[in-house]
């Protein structure tokens, strides 16, 4: 996945252990790197942690949240969650080649 040159990018290879940031045209490359969690380190916000998702699985998921929220009652604290994943599912999907995250 690339994206704009003054956009960071953080590549993990569990496989073979390293872990790359690219910075516009600066690259950092660490290893060895084992069992890696990517934690938001912001302090005004709550911890929260990155989520792996592969093209099907990002295609699902937004499926998903979309038939939950229009056929299952939940609560309203349960749809705002869901109502705000939602966008952030489908650029995953989009950025992924996904035709659900063109909707």
């Amino acid at each position: 996945m690339t994206g704009p040159a003054d956009e960071s990018i953080v590549t993990y290879d569990p496989h073979n252990q390293w872990l790359l940031i690219t910075m516009g045209d600066r690259n950092v490359q660490l290893e060895p790197v084992k069992g890696i969690r990517l934690q938001r380190g912001d302090p005004e916000e709550p911890d929260a942690y990155g989520l792996w998702l592969d093209a099907p699985q990002a295609d699902v998921l937004v499926k998903m949240i979309g038939y939950i929220l229009e056929k299952v009652r939940i609560s309203e604290a349960s749809q705002a969650a869901l109502r705000g994943l939602l966008p952030e599912v489908r650029q995953i999907a989009a950025a992924l080649g996904s035709p659900e995250g063109d909707e």
